[in-house]
């Protein structure tokens, strides 16, 4: 079985993990990566009592709060109360041992996953397009809708001066990378 464990999952702990924080989700244990790419990295998970979806960090060098899992889950868990339509946050695991980062397990939504171009036979009419536009930005006014505060996020974050210290962070990260990279380049 782990011989077919995609790169970022540590089989027997995240197993571990799983029996005891996952309802359902007793070994053997199928892993498959859905997304990859520089961000968080997205499994689907596979047993014979569910399927759920793992997230973490990326693999390799991870910039310092750039990839927090544990605000995440907080967020979903947040927006689970009022029936915000996102994945519903299962267990959050914060001891980076089990899995070399932070991760957590959320309920597997099925759909279609976009990333190029849309799949042969996904809304091919402007009909259906527009739909899925209108769909989009219903869900968006949704969410902003949330009162942040009544859901438990009020302590979140710290709205004043928001812009200007995200820019900054960016501009910080963007160096750190680009100093990681030409380190890596010698």
């Amino acid at each position: 079985m782990q011989n077919d464990v995609p790169a970022g999952i540590k089989y027997e702990a995240v197993s571990h993990f799983f029996a005891e924080n996952v309802p359902g989700g007793r070994a053997p244990l199928r892993f498959s990566l859905i997304s990859g790419g520089r961000s968080n990295l997205t499994y689907k998970v596979e047993s014979d009592g569910g399927t759920w979806v793992l997230r973490r960090p990326p693999l390799g060098h991870v910039l310092p709060t750039a990839h927090d899992m544990a605000r995440e889950y907080r967020v979903l868990t947040g927006v689970a109360k009022v029936g915000y339509p996102a994945p519903k946050p299962i267990a959050l695991c914060e001891d980076a041992a089990v899995n070399d980062y932070p991760f957590y397990v959320m309920e597997y939504r099925e759909g279609v996953i976009i990333a190029e171009e849309l799949p042969p036979g996904y809304a091919e009419t402007e009909d259906q397009r527009q739909a899925i536009s209108r769909a989009l930005v219903a869900t968006l006014v949704q969410l902003h809708a949330i009162d942040y505060e009544a859901v438990g996020l009020g302590d979140f974050g710290r709205p004043d001066g928001y812009i200007e210290r995200q820019v900054r962070r960016w501009a910080e990260q963007w160096g750190q990378v680009r100093n990681a990279s030409a380190r890596g380049s010698e």
